[in-house]
């Protein structure tokens, strides 16, 4: 474990954080899971408390993720149920506050599944919306703190268009990514894809060529990436 701590700590030698220019919590709500489509969740999501885990394919995520919320990370252990479960770093000692129904309001909806051989089966799956007290005079550093951790977890740069794609069709984070676009500064393109098979692995393709503004934020985000794994390849060498 001393063989990954070392080098995370001189990453933050080596290159002045950028946090500062963040608002942590709102950044963090970017990055969240998208809690809007009705699913089975292991317990009650009322009592659940925010948590997060990364791939170990894309380590700047990690690190980027890291140095704007200050929080640390660890690699997951291998576990018997779980056959990649050390693929993963888990972020650790995430404050006892940040339970996810101070900041959702959740809903339990009765759909019907058919299962083959049984038919249609009624069954209860949660799903949950940000409260509007969080979005409430929300600020233009919020928001675009917002799109800075909604691109980390789901978005791409390729020439001049950004591109987010979403993994479900019912998507708030879709919605307040173009609500926020369009406070912030009007693109020179903007366009939601929509696929005929969208469900909750499957969800729309958003693209805009965005302006100064964004540009530079979703830039940013991509040049920290970067910057942050090129320093720690080069503090193990």
């Amino acid at each position: 474990m001393m063989k990954f701590l070392i080098p995370i700590f001189l990453i933050f030698s080596i290159i002045p954080a950028h946090s500062q220019e963040m608002d942590k919590f709102y950044y963090i709500l970017g990055y969240n899971f998208d809690l809007s489509y009705p699913l089975h969740y292991q317990g009650d999501l009322k009592k659940v408390k925010m948590a997060f885990e990364m791939s170990d394919h894309d380590m700047s995520k990690v690190y980027r993720f890291s140095e704007v919320t200050g929080l640390k990370f660890k690699k997951r252990r291998a576990e018997k149920d779980c056959l990649n479960c050390h693929q993963f770093y888990r972020f650790t000692k995430i404050d006892p506050t940040y339970k996810l129904n101070d900041y959702y309001d959740f809903t339990y909806t009765k759909v019907k599944e058919y299962y083959h051989g049984f038919g249609e089966v009624d069954e209860e799956k949660q799903h949950g919306f940000l409260k509007p007290s969080v979005l409430k005079n929300i600020t233009e550093q919020q928001m675009k703190s917002y799109l800075a951790g909604a691109y980390l977890e789901a978005g791409v740069i390729k020439g001049d268009t950004v591109k987010f794609v979403f993994h479900q069709s019912l998507n708030q984070k879709l919605t307040l990514i173009k609500e926020f676009i369009e406070k912030i500064e009007e693109p020179r393109f903007f366009k939601v894809i929509h696929r005929k098979d969208e469900n909750h692995f499957y969800g729309p393709t958003l693209l805009l060529v965005p302006n100064k503004i964004l540009w530079d934020l979703f830039k940013n985000e991509e040049d920290r990436k970067h910057e942050l794994l090129t320093s720690y390849n080069f503090s193990k060498n």
